[in-house]
């Protein structure tokens, strides 16, 4: 048995029982001629034969259709198939499944919901433009009664209202292909087993449908596979092609597929010879259906071109395009720039899932090389690129579509620092008008210094805001009005292209401001480059040192749902840092955050969870505009995130708790030497009939009480309020966590 389970693993099963699932593609699209033959991504594929290919593929799900879990998705809406489907009056899906079934969910479920959703939804906006769907326009779900019980079709139906609603909350809803739909789309299936239409096959073209042929490649049979002709027969052998096919295409496959197929014994080592060869050979050479392939195609006016790997190909590329971003990991010879004012970027991202965090990752580098060579009329031509110009190199161009373009396709520009402008000064110029117009409240505090554990927590004493109306919850506001859309522009102090800079309109600082996403994004969201750039923005542009805090999740201590971080300025003549500082100068041999590399510790002379990266003084004097410097504490934050989360998992799994990530709260407190990260385990300090809520400040050591009785419990022992509200950890000496970013 396991003798059969390793010739199931090998390629040259894998690659004889694709051929022969091929055929049957093959005899069904000569069936209709007119239909174009779409691989859904990944695995169909490679039952495609280049001179059938569609050029183009859909990516539904099987995820999407599992039961229980069905799902239109908005990420994969393929609205690119149904204007396919508009223009050609039908098509053909190929998927396989190897799972011993005889129809992947994708075809038998997840195809059939989307093709009613996009009935569903096409109907309203027909309607909506007055053209009448009363007579004709099927709405109906249609699934394999064979395959999907009658239960099961029920539960996906009730679904489908919810899917289109979701639908037609998003833009992709203005698309114009809805209203050119002419008939609506009706799944029908495919498979080895089907033999009824093959010798009569039937006409569509005067049913009042779009067939959507769900044809599902494979035979179905029972364990591992079958013997036949020299060759174990494997079920939908393309299925995980990144385990078996050593670096082989679909492409390279049906290029060579003879010479491949040739020689069982030789075919590991054709295989590798060829994907050897193919990191030097042109596209055009696998283009053997002779047909010719667009290159690269433009985004509107933006100057920016996605294409396949030829697009890229040297010297003809630097006759097109001044930049190109090569996202794939094989590389031409001799590709380096012709001229000094072209470039060349090798992102080397891996194909398919295995390339997911390298994608990630490239993404700060990448939008800082393509950002330094746009320009505002669009002349300088910047290619970017991968092997079919169909995932990676659309994914990065969609990052710089959405950092450096607005809605209309134009290039925004983010202000520099401008060195000149003290943006504190400024914000108080604003906070004494507003103050004397009533647009403002400022409540007088008074401040006592508790010193406790090397401390000096601060603790302002406001028993006026006691009588100043309280905010819900984040999670209780959304039907409340937003303070920030729209803003009362007697609070506005600035902008740059993301964020308005307001003053908070409650105060007890002068000149606390705040700093907003234009656009309502949730205050339970992480901070973004945009979100960081605005702040640091904020604290480079004056003389006045300020401390910059972000209350995330429900028990943070936030008080409005719309993202917001907030930057109070410091008193100068009394303490020009925040006290918890003063636990950062007790760490010995300092290691500072560099471009490469975060170095985290966690303060363990602190009771509760925590974790800080000192800022290299030097780095952030260097950055000459918000956007880079954005992408540098952006690297900070998610580097501090990801070791906080260790930090929790170390303490539940001590404790014996699981922990949830998806209900994470925390307290986010940094300035122009430290970025400092504490999650929370309430929202509340309570004792004693005391509710008292606690945000980033406090564990930034600055506190705010409203009556005697807080004040009473935050003399008594700071650290023990801190600890309640947060997570609380052993004690111990401060320590390097060892997590790298």
């Amino acid at each position: 048995m396991e003798a059969i389970r390793q010739e199931s693993r090998n390629s040259y099963h894998r690659l004889r029982s694709i051929e022969e699932d091929a055929e049957f593609v093959c005899e069904i699209a000569a069936l209709f001629p007119d239909y174009p033959v779409i691989a859904n991504e990944r695995c169909g594929s490679w039952y495609i034969p280049l001179h059938k290919g569609h050029g183009h593929s859909v990516y539904f799900k099987s995820t999407d259709g599992h039961t229980g879990q069905w799902d239109f998705s908005l990420r994969r809406a393929n609205l690119p198939l149904l204007e396919t489907i508009e223009r050609t009056h039908g098509c053909i899906i190929v998927d396989s499944t190897r799972k011993g079934k005889r129809i992947p969910d994708s075809l038998s479920k997840t195809v059939p919901i989307w093709c009613a959703v996009i009935n569903r939804a096409a109907a309203r906006l027909l309607q909506s433009a007055g053209l009448d769907t009363s007579t004709g326009w099927d709405e109906s779900l249609y699934t394999l009664p064979s395959w999907i019980s009658r239960s099961e079709h029920a539960q996906m139906e009730s679904r489908l209202d919810t899917f289109v609603d979701k639908l037609l909350a998003t833009p992709l809803a203005q698309s114009p292909l809805f209203l050119r739909l002419q008939k609506p789309l009706r799944p029908l299936w495919f498979t080895p087993s089907t033999r009824l239409y093959i010798n009569d096959p039937p006409d569509y073209s005067s049913l009042p449908f779009f067939p959507v042929i769900c044809l599902s490649a494979s035979k179905m049979v029972p364990g591992s596979g079958r013997l036949q002709n020299g060759y174990w027969y494997v079920q939908g052998g393309a299925d995980d092609h990144e385990l078996w096919a050593k670096g082989l295409t679909p492409d390279l496959f049906w290029a060579h597929k003879d010479e491949i197929l040739g020689n069982k014994s030789e075919c590991d080592a054709v295989i590798k010879r060829l994907v050897a060869t193919a990191k030097h050979q042109p596209e055009e050479a696998l283009d053997v259906g002779g047909g010719s392939r667009q290159l690269y195609d433009y985004i509107g006016e933006t100057g920016i071109a996605i294409g396949s790997r030829t697009s890229g190909k040297p010297p003809d590329c630097w006759k097109t395009f001044d930049t190109v971003v090569n996202c794939m990991e094989l590389e031409y010879p001799d590709i380096q720039p012709e001229r000094p004012d072209q470039a060349y970027l090798h992102l080397n991202i891996p194909e398919g899932k295995k390339g997911q965090n390298e994608f990630y990752a490239s993404l700060p580098r990448a939008l800082a090389f393509i950002k330094g060579r746009l320009r505002a009329d669009q002349s300088h031509r910047i290619l970017i690129h991968c092997a079919k110009g169909q995932d990676r190199s659309v994914g990065i161009a969609l990052a710089a579509l959405v950092a450096f373009f607005d809605e209309q396709g134009h290039l925004t520009s983010p202000p520099t620092i401008d060195k000149e402008m003290d943006f504190y000064q400024h914000a108080r110029q604003v906070f004494d008008k507003a103050i004397a117009s009533g647009d403002a409240v400022y409540y007088e505090t008074t401040t006592d210094i508790v010193e406790e554990g090397g401390i000096e927590f601060e603790i302002r004493y406001a028993p006026a805001l006691a009588k100043k109306p309280q905010s819900q919850a984040v999670e209780q506001t959304t039907e409340r009005p937003n303070p920030f859309l729209p803003y009362n522009p007697a609070l506005f102090v600035s902008e740059t292209a993301t964020h308005n800079i307001l003053l908070n309109k409650f105060c007890v600082v002068p000149g606390h401001v705040l700093v907003v996403t234009k656009d309502f994004q949730p205050q339970t969201a992480p901070l973004l480059p945009p979100d960081l750039a605005s702040a640091w923005y904020c604290l480079t542009n004056t003389s006045t040192p300020c401390v910059a805090y972000y209350n995330c999740g429900r028990l943070s201590g936030a008080s409005q749902p719309h993202k917001h971080i907030q930057i109070i300025p410091m008193d100068p003549q009394a303490r020009h840092r925040p006290p918890i500082a003063a636990v950062l100068d007790a760490i010995p041999e300092k290691k500072y955050c560099k471009y490469t590399k975060s170095q985290i510790y966690t303060l363990n002379t602190l009771p509760y969870i925590n974790v800080v990266t000192l800022i290299e003084p030097t780095i952030m004097g260097k950055v000459t505009t918000i956007e880079d410097a954005g992408h540098y504490l952006s690297d900070i934050f998610f580097s501090l995130f990801d070791a906080m989360i260790q930090q929790i998992r170390e303490s539940d799994l001590e404790k014996g708790e699981a922990f949830a990530i998806h209900d994470l709260s925390y307290n986010v407190i940094f300035t122009n030497e430290f970025m400092m990260m504490v999650p929370r385990g309430k929202d509340e300090y309570q004792v004693d009939g005391l509710m008292m809520g606690v945000n980033s400040l406090g564990f930034a050591g600055m506190l705010l009480v409203k009556n005697e009785q807080e004040r009473t419990a935050v003399q008594s022992s700071v650290l023990k309020v801190l600890a309640t509200v947060g997570i609380p950890q052993g004690s111990g000496e401060t320590r390097d966590v060892h997590v790298d970013g």
